[in-house]
């Protein structure tokens, strides 16, 4: 797999969330790509999100996480899929630590957890395994780190308990 950005891609009141609503969504590409490069077409793909937690203060009990989601051939725009992480609250939030507009260098964590896709599939934990990962979300911003891909160590690919 490949894995690009994370960039800006909307504020919360463009993507619906209310006027005054603050936060942001930034947007991560991910793309199929053989042992070359070569990118492939489009297959259907499966994401899973485990080992979710929240890393500051009242997150946890406010803000549901994100669910897994399937990837079939026609969510897929051309030859990658869109991924938004994205953060988004009313502009009186009792949140705490607030979230915030879209900035790349903000430092304070609230939120992660280890995505894993699989290919050739729309079933949990099924098809071929091919990247792991952890998304990290900011007060302002999200990001991907440590993607391992393809996966060499067969003890990646155990189930963990999945959000649906």
């Amino acid at each position: 797999m490949t894995t690009s950005g994370p960039s800006n891609y909307a504020n919360c009141p463009a993507l619906g969330y209310g006027a005054s609503s603050i936060g942001y969504s930034t947007l991560v590409t991910h793309g199929v790509a053989d042992m070359l490069g070569t990118t492939l077409t489009p297959i259907d793909l499966n994401e899973t999100l485990e080992k979710q937690q929240c890393l500051a203060g009242n997150w946890a009990a406010n803000v549901a996480p994100p669910p897994a989601t399937g990837w079939p051939v026609a969510l897929w725009s051309g030859d990658i899929i869109n991924d938004y992480l994205t953060a988004c609250a009313s502009g009186t939030t009792s949140l705490n630590p607030r979230p915030a507009s879209y900035n790349a260098s903000g430092t304070t964590k609230v939120f992660d957890e280890t995505q894993k896709f699989w290919i050739g599939t729309q079933t949990h934990f099924a098809g071929v395994f091919v990247q792991r990962g952890i998304v990290t979300l900011y007060t302002d911003h999200g990001t991907v780190n440590s993607y391992t891909t393809p996966i060499v160590n067969k003890v990646d690919c155990n189930a963990g308990n999945v959000i649906t």
